[in-house]
């Protein structure tokens, strides 16, 4: 009697870890419903991008200009860094990224450099523009690296 009464039991208790198994692995409704939130992630990061893009391109010009600071457009360029590699896909993509980021940098060096020397900028921004292409190059090692 013993035997039976805990057949069911055991039983039971298999049919409920197998439900459970088949409501987290096997659910459709929330397969499309993690479709459904990633395709919104991914909508909501494009448009983070455009408007990111749409500030770094202002502020760009701005600064050339000489009417905002290299730390605005430093801003600007860390945030659009930041929302590229949070939307890339793959690691090669990263470094891809990181490259033209390091690139970048360097360009803004320059201007900062041309700045400073027609007295409209300082050596803190060239220091500040130096730090950040080192900083890149740094991210980048670590992404080629895998950590």
């Amino acid at each position: 009697m013993c035997l039976n009464s805990r057949m069911p039991v055991s039983a039971m208790a298999l049919s409920i870890c197998c439900a459970g198994l088949l409501v987290v692995f096997g659910n459709p409704v929330g397969s499309q419903e993690a479709k459904k939130v990633n395709a919104r992630i991914k909508e909501l990061q494009m448009k983070r991008l455009t408007v990111l893009e749409q500030r770094m391109e202002v502020a760009s010009h701005l600064f050339t200009s000489a009417r905002i600071s290299y730390e605005e457009v430093h801003s600007a360029s860390t945030d659009l860094l930041t929302a590229r590699l949070d939307y890339a896909q793959t690691r090669d993509e990263r470094l891809k990224i990181c490259d033209q980021a390091i690139k970048k940098a360097s360009e803004w060096k320059e201007v900062a450099q041309q700045r400073k020397e027609s007295a409209q900028g300082t050596m803190v921004s060239v220091l500040k523009a130096e730090a950040d292409i080192l900083e890149l190059q740094i991210m980048r090692e670590k992404l080629e690296a895998g950590s």
